[in-house]
């Protein structure tokens, strides 16, 4: 929508600075009244037709240009969010299928369910919880790398500021509702240090930006 905008004020601005000039050279030539000659008002209008047109041609190319950038990038923005959606089912039907872990009177506890009971230390940290609790952090990882990926494709959105923001805003605190929980009391069981062995830099800052880990 700016873009067209802009390409208006551009074609009426040319117009106004074609015809200004036209006036200008005819009053320099002394000729300081408007003929009423249907001929020379057609010229005239050959004239400014001559000039516009190749610009309005050239604006409506970059128009067209700009139309399928857009299209382009709706259609990566639309990409990427399915493949993040995608990643995300995957991720929460580990964590909260039920498993043969069996605690107290609870049978089959999940995985979301175990990272809660060995993080308020109710379950000692095996081999084996730690092994599959490994696992679900790279896959964190993985998914933290593509959350401010896809937030970040959300920055170049066309619209102003305040809806974008407002937008971003609202990605941002699903997925911080939908995981800062379960990634905070991991890093309460293994700590930054064995975090910063699983993730990798890149992943480190997306995580820290989302509030997966601490600052």
């Amino acid at each position: 929508m700016k873009y067209s905008k802009y390409a208006l004020i551009s074609i009426v601005a040319i117009a106004f600075i074609t015809s200004g000039v036209f006036f200008f050279v005819m009053y320099n030539n002394g000729i300081s009244n408007l003929n009423h000659s249907t001929q020379d008002w057609g010229a005239f209008g050959s004239y400014i037709g001559g000039i516009v047109a190749p610009f309005a041609s050239l604006i409506a190319g970059i128009l067209v240009y700009q139309s399928l950038k857009a299209d382009t990038y709706y259609r990566k923005l639309e990409l990427i969010r399915e493949s993040l959606l995608r990643l995300d089912s995957e991720f929460y039907k580990v964590l909260t299928n039920p498993t043969q872990i069996q605690f107290d009177n609870e049978s089959n506890v999940s995985i979301e369910r175990l990272i809660i009971l060995i993080s308020n230390d109710k379950v000692t940290l095996s081999d084996e919880y730690e092994h599959a609790l490994i696992s679900l952090l790279r896959n964190l990882a993985i998914i933290s790398r593509a959350i401010e990926h896809y937030l970040f494709l959300m920055d170049s959105f066309d619209a102003n500021i305040r809806d974008r923001d407002w937008l971003i805003n609202t990605e941002k605190s699903y997925w911080v509702y939908r995981y800062a929980r379960i990634s905070n009391r991991l890093e309460t069981i293994f700590g930054i240090s064995k975090i910063n062995e699983v993730f990798s830099k890149e992943e480190i800052a997306s995580a820290r930006y989302l509030g997966f880990i601490s600052k």
